[in-house]
């Protein structure tokens, strides 16, 4: 079975597949996107960019996950002091936050970054929960 794929880390199925009957595997839109929640990733993989544009489409750009507040920066012009106050605007997010946090709010809740213990394996959502963990961890 041939799935399409349409860009990085973005599952939708061709058309072939959302007609076939329910319950064949990945048949419709909903199982692939559980899939992608489900799924970890790291920073050194490529994603593509959901930040609503203007008249509701998509920035759509591929950028490297270490890259993303530069892309954030450059692309969606989230800059400024530390504490001004912006808005989530990544495909089903308004969340509002802190500057600061939008990068780590997109890394753990949209892309599903993980941030894996190299000694005993565990994994963590957030880079500084990871560091916290590494001054206890004796695998």
């Amino acid at each position: 079975m041939a799935m399409s794929y349409t860009g990085f880390h973005s599952y939708v199925p061709s058309s072939a597949q959302a007609s076939r009957p329910v319950g064949y595997r990945f048949s419709d839109r909903a199982s692939l996107q559980l899939k992608w929640l489900f799924q970890k990733h790291t920073l050194d993989e490529t994603f593509m960019c959901r930040w609503r544009e203007v008249y509701g489409l998509h920035c759509g750009s591929l950028f490297c996950g270490n890259n993303l507040t530069a892309h954030l920066r450059d692309a969606h012009d989230i800059r400024g002091a530390d504490k001004k106050r912006v808005y989530c605007l990544w495909e089903g997010c308004n969340t509002e936050m802190n500057k600061e946090s939008i990068a780590r709010h997109v890394e753990e809740k949209h892309l599903k970054v993980v941030y894996p213990c190299g000694t005993c394996r565990s994994s963590f959502t957030r880079r500084d929960t990871l560091n916290k963990h590494k001054k206890t961890c004796s695998g």
